[in-house]
């Protein structure tokens, strides 16, 4: 899973990861009453890298989410002040394709569990077990898992329960421990996957919330996850 290959057109990657959007896009999830699907948010990029480290977020906002690079998106500017201070140099302004662009040459990369935003302004944490369990089983059995599979990355950040619920349902064999978020952070994980172990770790969710109460738990959650794979920007 260390490979090197950047998608890009004729790339088999590429094709692979345009088929995987296009069925997102029209699976039949978007019309769980739970979701709003109206418009079809902001979505992955092919220019990513295979090998990258990879967060995994929640869900878009109906706003677009983190790849709409010309919207303001919170989580995008959390995450970059975040890399900022361990040496990324980022566009001053977060909301911009540049930014999007340097993020993605620095080589990470971002997916959200949930394909669609979730309706009423509720988040993960707000639904109930079932309702949770239906919406997860899903998106990381039919989506999230053939992403992770196409993307080959070098290690795994969940950020949030979504995430970390996720990354447990495709975990062969019930490898990681049961409880949320929580119980997950500050460990060296993995998630078994039929080609092998991919390293996992654990965050809550910085939204700006979290970012402002729990900042420091963040930080060294994301230190713990860089350090583990001895990540330095680039010109830093």
């Amino acid at each position: 899973m260390n490979g090197k290959v950047w998608g890009s057109v004729g790339n088999p990657a590429n094709s692979r990861w345009e088929q995987i959007q296009s069925e997102i896009n029209t699976c039949s999830c978007r019309n769980d009453p739970l979701f709003v699907s109206a418009k079809v948010p902001a979505r992955p990029p092919v220019s990513f890298r295979q090998g990258c480290l990879l967060l995994i977020s929640e869900a878009p906002p109906e706003t677009g989410g983190f790849w709409e690079a010309r919207g303001r998106d919170s989580l995008r500017g959390n995450i970059l002040t975040l890399l900022r201070d361990k040496g990324f140099q980022a566009p001053n302004t977060v909301d911009s394709q540049e930014a999007v662009d340097a993020f993605v040459a620095e080589g990470f990369f971002l997916v959200q569990t949930l394909k669609w935003p979730i309706a009423n302004g509720k988040t993960y944490n707000s639904l109930g077990p079932a309702q949770k369990r239906r919406l997860i089983q899903h998106a990381a059995l039919a989506h999230l898992q053939h992403e992770i599979e196409t993307l080959a990355p070098k290690g795994v950040l969940a950020m949030g329960n979504a995430a970390w619920d996720a990354c447990r349902q495709i975990s062969q064999g019930g490898s990681l421990p049961k409880g949320g978020i929580k119980s997950a952070r500050c460990k060296d994980l993995f998630i078994n996957l039929y080609k092998g172990k991919l390293p996992l770790n654990a965050t809550i969710l910085p939204t700006d919330y979290n970012f402002n109460v729990r900042r420091s738990q963040v930080v060294a959650d994301f230190e713990i996850f860089l350090g583990r794979h001895r990540w330095q920007a680039k010109n830093g």
